[in-house]
């Protein structure tokens, strides 16, 4: 197929979806104009600790965690968060 230069002007979000069921991107490349972008990282930063548990344990949060399709140490953070939370709001009021 021809490659075209230029996507047409949509009046309504109908319209570009209507016209994308019905055309491949790939043809419009021409089109396309570069656009940058930057990833501005905004999560807290964490902190690494070292926690002794018992191994039986480690395998039980390990399960229960791939269960959930999250990492043991992400599984054990959130649990951690959790109880803070609820201890903080007990004893003073807010987490």
């Amino acid at each position: 197929m021809k490659k075209k230069d230029k996507v047409p002007k949509f009046k309504t979000e109908d319209e570009v979806r209507e016209f994308w069921d019905t055309h491949d991107f790939t043809d419009y490349l021409g089109a396309a104009q570069k656009v940058e972008i930057k990833f501005v990282d905004t999560r807290p930063k964490k902190q690494a600790i070292s926690l002794k548990i018992d191994p039986n344990l480690k395998s039980k949060v390990q399960m229960l965690a791939q269960k959930r399709g999250t990492r043991y140490q992400t599984l054990i953070n959130m649990w951690i968060k959790e109880k803070a939370d609820e201890e903080s709001t007990r004893l003073f009021g807010h987490p």
